[in-house]
């Protein structure tokens, strides 16, 4: 049970850090975008697209079982949203170049955030990979066992007679 709990965890580390990683790809794509657009209009509709990505990966971290990961992935995108507005208020005002800079801290936040599940998902995996090493190790001092086990127990058979 305890690996098939183990897997189903990582699995969704591993979906939260590709989706991470696409919304971080994303916000340095809208980023680089407003370095070379006036167009407000054109940028509000790429942060409407953002905001959809950033859902869907809010969803994937509350779907976690590992309620501190969640709770880190959740408090950063509560940041991101933050930041969001703030730079669509920049745009709708007309401070361009207040947007552009926010949107580049946006990209940053969002590579870190990517970067940290991506740390997080390595983490685990050498851990389970020790885990796996220690299981190993287990079993054949447990086979040793039963083996040097069979031998007392014919020893102790044969004295017997």
């Amino acid at each position: 049970m305890f690996v098939i709990d183990n897997m189903l965890r990582e699995v969704g580390v591993a979906e939260l850090a590709r989706q991470a990683r696409r919304v971080a790809e994303s916000a340095g794509e809208i980023s680089e975008e407003a370095q070379k657009t006036e167009d407000a209009a054109a940028l509000h509709a790429e942060l409407d697209r953002l905001e959809r990505q950033l859902s869907q990966l809010r969803k994937a971290a509350s779907k976690l079982s590992d309620q501190a990961l969640s709770d880190f992935t959740n408090s950063t995108l509560d940041q991101t949203d933050g930041l969001i507005g703030e730079i669509r208020e920049a745009l709708s005002s007309g401070k361009t170049e207040a947007a552009r800079e926010m949107l580049e801290t946006l990209a940053d936040q969002l590579a870190q955030l990517a970067e940290s599940l991506d740390d997080r998902q390595q983490r685990s995996q050498q851990a389970d990979d020790e885990m796996g090493e220690r299981f190993k190790a287990l079993m054949e001092d447990l086979e040793q066992l039963a083996t040097d086990q069979e031998d007392l127990a014919t020893e102790l058979a044969r004295l017997q007679d």
